[in-house]
This record gives C-alpha cells, sequence and structure tokens, in this order.
C-alpha cells in the first residue's frame, strides 16, 4: 500500500506520494525532500474466469409403462476446484420386468426379473444345515414313540447327525456313513458295532427291546444285562463320542418317560 508521505527515512519513491526522507551527505542529517507525483489510483480488480459447469451424475429410467424414457435432471453440478461430491446410493423398490438403463454410454441393461421363493431345500452359505432325519410315521408303536425320545435327547444334545443315524440303527441294523474314528472306536469297545458293521449281538438286543415294548416277548434275557433306560443311554453317548456322558443321558431319558424295563406311558 503507497503513504502519501515517507514515516522512515528512504530513498524509493514508490513507497510514498509525499516528502521523502533522505541524507544528502554520507554522515549527514535526513532532511524532507518533497516531490510532486501524482496520486497512482489502485488497480482495477481483474474478474475472476467462471469456473466451466460439471455434470456429476445424469441417470435414464426407461420404464414399461411410459411411451418415452424421461431424462432426470443432473444430479449435483460443482466448480473444477471444489472439494468431491461424496457418492450417494439410491434404493427404490422396481416392478419385476421393469428395464433399467443406467447411462446412454452403456450397452448393457438391467432387467428385474420376479424370482421363486426358496423352497426347503435352500441354504445360506455358511450356515449349518441339520441333516435329514427320517422317522415312521407317528403311531402309537411303543418303540417308535422310544425312537422318537433317543432322537429328541440328541438333539438336545446338539448333535444333528447323532439324531438322524439313529432311525437306521434301531430299525434296520445299519450305521450311517461319516462316523469318526473316537465314535467307532467308542461302539467297538460296547460291541456295538466293528467299523461300518453293526454287530449281530447289538441287533439281538435291538429285536428283543423291541418285543418287549410291544408286548409280543416277556424274554428280558436276550436284552443284555442292562436296563432299558441305561441301555439307551449308553448308545447314545457312544454315538456322541463321550461314554462319560451316559449318566447325565440317562437322566434325561428317564424324565421322558425311559424307565428300566419300558415306557412309563405303555406302562
Amino acid at each position: 500500500m503507497v503513504s502519501l508521505a515517507a514515516e522512515f527515512p528512504n530513498d524509493n519513491p514508490a513507497l510514498h506520494c509525499g516528502a521523502s526522507w533522505v541524507c544528502l551527505e554520507v554522515t549527514g542529517a535526513a532532511v524532507a525532500v518533497r516531490e510532486e507525483r501524482p496520486r497512482q489510483a489502485p488497480p482495477e480488480p481483474v474478474a475472476e474466469a467462471a469456473a466451466p459447469e460439471v455434470v456429476v451424475a445424469q441417470a435414464l429410467v426407461v420404464a414399461p409403462e411410459l411411451e418415452a424414457p424421461i431424462e432426470a435432471a443432473p444430479l449435483a453440478e460443482a466448480a473444477v476446484d471444489d472439494p468431491p461430491v461424496p457418492e450417494a446410493r439410491i434404493s427404490c423398490v422396481v416392478p419385476a420386468g421393469t428395464t433399467l438403463a443406467m447411462d446412454d454410454d452403456e450397452d448393457d441393461e438391467i432387467v428385474v426379473e420376479d424370482l421363486p421363493p426358496l423352497d426347503e431345500t435352500a441354504c445360506v452359505e455358511g450356515a449349518i444345515v441339520a441333516e435329514s432325519i427320517a422317522l415312521p410315521a407317528a403311531s402309537d408303536d411303543p418303540f417308535t414313540t422310544f425312537l422318537s425320545t433317543l432322537v429328541d435327547v440328541a438333539l438336545g444334545a446338539g448333535s444333528p447327525h447323532v439324531a438322524s443315524v439313529l432311525p437306521a440303527l434301531l430299525l434296520e441294523g445299519r450305521l450311517e456313513q461319516g462316523m469318526t474314528g473316537e465314535v467307532l472306536q467308542a461302539l467297538a469297545e460296547a460291541k456295538i458295532a466293528s467299523g461300518s458293521e453293526v454287530s449281530a449281538t447289538f441287533v439281538a438286543q435291538t429285536n428283543a427291546w423291541r418285543a418287549i415294548l410291544l408286548g409280543t416277548s416277556d424274554e428280558f434275557g436276550a436284552c443284555g444285562a442292562g436296563m432299558l433306560d441305561e441301555w439307551a443311554a449308553d448308545l447314545v453317548a457312544r454315538l456322541l463320542g463321550a461314554p462319560s456322558r451316559a449318566t447325565a443321558l440317562r437322566r434325561e431319558l428317564r424324565s421322558r418317560g425311559v424307565a428300566a424295563f419300558g415306557l412309563v406311558e405303555a406302562a
């Protein structure tokens, strides 16, 4: 900024428009020297050039019920030096069969299809799917009631796999695949199965208990040394790979009506 007169000794006429303080001799005192000059008008402000307009996004929507496409207005405009505009996401419900074209330059179109509902066999990736458990139809058969109780106890113990194995084991004398080495060893120790082959002794015990529950026999000798709740609890515990859980499972079975020589409901 240019002042009317110098405020300190100098010889620069560009700093003021009036008197200036100068030293006429090397060691002389400063004296005021006035030089008349016209005042300089302040420079005219330079108009800034208008920033070019920038179209951030534009969308084109084609709906089947409209005769012509509707071009939406630009979502936003910004100058070149302005901060970037954050990306916006818009969610909407589109009827099935609607075609969406996002831009004139895009060749591909998005078609919203009406997908059929998921059936019972569908599952979400990463989810735990319970194995299929095939039980006989509900009836007054005490052995079926007994088998259903064992399946329910296995599910309560957190093992759908064991629950799915029990029907084939007790009804058909067949051991399903997928048993771990620990389970196979536990079954072998009780002479229930050797590898994947069910022993004849276990099949005979199962048939004997079935005859007792159905009332067609009263011969307990073929059932083995254990009682019904003890025999069933030991079987489920070994299928779980944890024979030590037999005592707790036996209490659970007794609370559900599985007694020493039959079912409480059938007594």
